[in-house]
């Protein structure tokens, strides 16, 4: 593989999925574009992809199947429809993400920063959201059902605000 000192260097899709199934995390955000690359449609299930940089990254329909991404950085990373179950995202920075029809069914979100982010559609059955940092709106359009870690001020706040969407579209 080419030198990976200061200067940035054109890497192939191929080479970083590479670098991520071989567990090489530091050298894949050493090298990886800088801004909006496509990761698009691969199968990067049952990694340990912690610390992983996949700032603005394109991971639409991607399969993440138990996938350690604890404290990952996903700022506005595309993940419409993507396959997470069961995986770990502690601590992970989804802010400003599209999370648009994504399963997080099982996933631990415990202390992951989720302002921001588009979770319409997105299958959130049995999550862990304890301490985890979001807007109570932006889960209004997902599905809640078993999700563990909201506060009783969370729930309220979620329960008002799916009450006055409900009132406003049938007036």
């Amino acid at each position: 593989m080419a030198d990976l000192s200061e200067s940035k260097i054109r890497v192939s899709k191929e080479e970083l999925i590479t670098l991520l199934k071989r567990g090489k995390i530091a050298e894949f955000n050493e090298v990886r574009p800088s801004e909006n690359f496509d990761l698009s449609t691969i199968d990067l299930g049952e990694l340990n992809l912690s610390g992983v940089n996949f700032r603005e990254a394109e991971l639409w329909g991607s399969s993440l199947f138990k996938v350690d991404l604890s404290e990952a950085d996903l700022y506005e990373a595309c993940l419409s429809g993507v396959y997470l179950r069961e995986s770990c995202m502690r601590e992970a920075d989804l802010c400003g993400a599209d999370l648009t029809g994504a399963d997080f069914q099982g996933v631990d979100l415990s202390g992951a920063m989720l302002s921001g982010v588009n979770f319409t559609g997105a299958n959130f059955t049995e999550v862990n959201l304890d301490d985890a940092v979001f807007e109570e709106d932006s889960l209004c359009k997902a599905n809640l059902y078993n999700v563990r870690g909201l506060k009783d001020c969370q729930k309220a706040l979620l329960s008002s605000y799916i009450m006055r969407s409900w009132e406003s579209e049938s007036d």
